[in-house]
């Protein structure tokens, strides 16, 4: 059985009431922080576990960056951090869509991939977990490009599995984000959840953790992720329930979901409505 992990908000860690009802709530078995300081001690000791995500962040970097394993090396305490939580796993972006220079060959950006998830395993007690890329997310201001239906692509996924030992973290969002993308662009024949089904049929056996939440569909037929809280009556959240059932359903190793939302709310108030999607999550895809 998957667990449920609550997204993080500011002042989350440091509030023990709120802590408190995330832990009572019965539903949510942690929380996943990218913070490298000592926020992942202030939920393990009210009772929750910590998944690590991205815990590069504040250094920009993601994988497809040639020094990411040499930045990662000169801070021990992010080695540190990741390897203490309980989870058996730490995940990374692959790219951020928006900065990637058109001019920059395909090959250079799944070289450098491949190479820092193959150095890095070494570093880390854990197994590493690459994101799926998002094709069209917080920032519209994107340079439509080759590079960027190539890295959007299931083949990226499938490149980079088959000469690393590397897991998938399957964001929801992110693939129906990409399926629009090359929708709209007539890259992609089909519809976008046939899409979704194609990269899940390329990753169902090495996806360890989903994060899902609601995409919201822009005036071009593209698919926005901003992390927006699931509503059922929406045709977006209905297609991310649909694809989170998919999930559940074809990946014998997936161990957690994370409800990637973010409302933007006061702690108290954060787990309240969070709670309130982790039990619809459980309702609409886990069928309790």
């Amino acid at each position: 059985m998957v667990e449920l992990y609550c997204s993080w908000c500011k002042g989350l860690p440091e509030s023990k009431e709120a802590l408190k009802m995330l832990k009572d709530s019965g539903v949510f078995t942690g929380i996943e922080l990218s913070n490298t300081d000592f926020q992942a001690d202030k939920i393990i000791d009210a009772g929750l576990k910590v998944s690590i995500h991205n815990p590069v962040r504040e250094f920009k970097i993601n994988l497809d960056n040639a020094s990411f394993t040499e930045i990662l090396n000169a801070h021990p305490e992010i080695i540190s951090h990741c390897n203490k939580t309980e989870l058996p796993f730490v995940s990374f972006h692959t790219n951020y869509i928006p900065s990637l220079n058109p001019a920059t060959s395909y090959e250079l950006v799944l070289k450098n991939v491949k190479d820092n998830l193959n150095k890095i395993k070494n570093t880390l007690s854990k197994k590493v977990l690459f994101e799926t890329s998002c094709g069209f997310g917080k920032s519209q201001e994107y340079v439509v490009s080759e590079l960027l239906f190539k890295c959007t692509h299931p083949s990226f996924a499938k490149q980079i599995l088959s000469e690393t030992s590397a897991g998938v973290l399957i964001d929801i969002s992110h693939v129906l984000a990409s399926a629009s993308l090359h929708k709209v662009y007539n890259n992609y024949p089909n519809e976008v959840k046939d899409f979704f089904l194609d990269y899940l049929s390329v990753c169902s056996k090495s996806t360890y953790e989903m994060h899902i939440n609601s995409t919201r569909i822009n005036e071009q037929g593209l698919y926005i992720d901003r992390h927006f809280p699931l509503n059922p009556e929406e045709k977006e959240t209905q297609l991310a329930f649909e694809c989170a059932t998919e999930v559940i359903n074809s990946c014998p190793n997936i161990e957690t979901v994370v409800l990637e939302v973010e409302p933007n709310l006061d702690p108290i108030n954060h787990v309240k409505l969070l709670i309130q999607q982790a039990q619809l999550f459980e309702k609409m895809v886990l069928k309790k």
